[in-house]
């Protein structure tokens, strides 16, 4: 005997959270690529990019595309939200690609300023430990899970405007 039970979908609320807050001047120096296959998803975390005054946001559906927006830029982004389980490419694949990509850069470009590394945070569903481990192996920088919260993207963000190259005065004399 079989039962139909009709759920409510959830893909809609795969990023959830408060409203932004844009009593901040938001994020104008960071450079935001998003990989995330669901459609819905990647919509909402675009718009509420946006809505935090992130002006500089790339969405992409898989990580074959992240990997020629990586590719196809001269500078890394500074933060890439990068689902884990896509078609086409999967997320871990992307994250050792770009990865390479950077060591590459590095060895063959010769500027006074070194060339930057994008901070990869991972989006999963899953809570296994392994996937996680997996994850930090092939390059991500942080793993947060799926619902996302919009706090934790911004806590993210916030960290890292604080340690763009624009940002930092450290090393000008």
């Amino acid at each position: 005997m079989t039962s139909n039970t009709t759920l409510p979908n959830r893909s809609a609320c795969d990023v959830v959270g408060p409203s932004a807050d844009n009593s901040s001047s938001g994020f104008p120096n960071l450079d935001i690529l998003v990989v995330e296959d669901n459609p819905i998803n990647r919509k909402v975390l675009g718009a509420y990019l946006r809505k935090i005054n992130c002006p500089s946001v790339q969405l992409v559906e898989n990580g074959s595309l992240a990997v020629q927006a990586v590719e196809e830029r001269m500078k890394s982004f500074d933060v890439i939200f990068m689902g884990l389980f896509m078609p086409v490419m999967d997320g871990f694949t992307a994250t050792r690609n770009i990865r390479r990509i950077e060591i590459e850069r590095r060895v063959t470009q010769s500027t006074p300023h070194p060339v930057s590394s994008a901070y990869i945070v991972a989006l999963s569903r899953l809570l296994r430990d392994d996937c996680k481990e997996n994850a930090f192996a092939a390059g991500v920088n942080e793993y947060l899970y799926q619902p996302v919260q919009f706090r934790e993207v911004k806590t993210v963000l916030e960290q890292r405007e604080r340690k763009t190259p624009s940002n930092d005065q450290s090393d000008l004399s």
